[in-house]
């Protein structure tokens, strides 16, 4: 009996689907882990100024809202 899972369908199948991820502009799932791999490396290389930029970021927002509370 023929393993289904190593079935030339399946892989035509695969082929067909991946070929309409790209056609949409959808990015294939394995592009996506690479992706997901790269901003976690860059997260970690650059740890201590992404969350300097976000502090930043959030005590520009916390103080204008602060200051300016009333005309929101």
């Amino acid at each position: 009996m023929e393993n289904p899972y190593e079935s030339p369908k399946i892989e035509e199948l695969e082929t067909i689907v991946e070929e309409e991820h790209r056609a949409k502009g959808c990015f294939t799932s394995v592009e996506c882990m690479a992706f997901v791999a790269i901003l976690g490396i860059t997260y970690a290389l650059c740890r201590d100024t992404i969350n300097s930029w976000i502090g930043g970021a959030y005590e520009l927002i916390y103080e204008t809202m602060r200051n300016f509370g009333d005309y929101f």
